[in-house]
């Protein structure tokens, strides 16, 4: 089935799908962003959120954007460093 970019973001609101990364908000001073990824049926789909405004205050958000995403396993090396005895 397919769905709108509308019916996506209300099934996220809602929690009637599965919530895979449910992202945090990041704040730029009057700016914040967030970014979460959800399930529906066999697909993924990425929603990137922003906001302005404040606490205090009220904020103002902005239509999200909403992309069909897959998912990647990504191996990361990294360097340590170690103190020697």
């Amino acid at each position: 089935m397919t769905y709108s970019n509308q019916e996506i973001y209300e099934m996220f609101q809602e929690e009637e799908c599965d919530i895979t990364e449910k992202g945090v908000w990041v704040e730029y001073g009057k700016y914040s962003y967030r970014t979460s990824v959800i399930k529906i049926e066999d697909k993924f789909y990425e929603i990137q959120e922003s906001r302005s405004g404040s606490y205090y205050t009220d904020y103002y958000y902005e239509d999200p954007e909403i992309y069909e995403v897959t998912p990647k396993e990504v191996v990361i090396t990294k360097t340590v460093y170690e103190r020697i005895k």
